[in-house]
């Protein structure tokens, strides 16, 4: 009698536990995405694919969302400001004010 006791406890907190790990797998923290480049870092444009993809250069190639202005051309820096979905670096222009000098 008590062997059979025994046994249903164990059997109980055997499927409480794996239901608690089953749970607690599905809260799981975002990954980091594979992208070679940070918030904060200025990159260049290499190639445009349309209008608002853009490949950038950096130790390898990732493609770029560039959302501040569509008007960007090869050669042009632009800085990342963040991340989509975890694929896509967000980035925008790189404002250069014109300096007049006064002399």
């Amino acid at each position: 009698m008590e062997d059979w006791l025994l046994i249903r406890i164990g059997l109980c907190v055997s499927i409480i536990g794996v239901c608690a790990l089953f749970f607690l797998s599905q809260g799981h923290v975002d990954e980091p995405s594979d992208a070679l480049v940070i918030t904060g870092d200025v990159i260049n444009v290499i190639h445009r694919n349309d209008s608002t993809i853009f490949q950038l250069s950096t130790e390898g190639t990732t493609d770029v969302i560039v959302f501040d202005d569509v008007d960007i051309s090869i050669g042009e820096s632009v800085s990342v400001v963040g991340e989509k979905d975890g694929s896509y670096v967000v980035a925008e222009r790189i404002r250069r004010e014109k300096t007049q000098n006064n002399q």
